[in-house]
């Protein structure tokens, strides 16, 4: 019998993909839209595989994995049966800076 796994977005991982999407909006609004879509998929496949994602030291807690699509990047956490994405990044930000001025204290 396998573990059934549920994904849950933090309110800041849905605010930044919004972020995202508009950004790239500006450009293209297909590819902003196609993106982001990408980006939802590519994070079901921690259904199926929840600790496919890697640890980054720099995080300061061995419980945060990310999980690299393209240029993005999804901060995310096992929490038992549920995955909770916090927080998704632009490879193109400060995202440590950004990570721990965002999150201090988080637990």
């Amino acid at each position: 019998m396998s573990i059934k796994y549920t994904i849950h977005w933090s309110d800041k991982a849905i605010e930044s993909l919004t972020a995202i999407e508009e950004f790239i909006s500006q450009v293209s609004p297909s590819k902003a839209v196609r993106v982001v879509r990408e980006l939802v998929i590519y994070a079901r496949h921690l259904l199926m595989f929840p600790y496919m994602g890697v640890t980054d030291e720099r995080f300061g807690n061995d419980n945060l994995r990310k999980l690299i699509k393209g240029e993005h990047l999804l901060v995310y956490e096992v929490r038992g049966t549920r995955i909770e994405i916090i927080n998704v990044f632009s490879g193109k930000q400060d995202f440590q800076a950004r990570f721990i001025s965002e999150h201090e204290g988080l637990d």
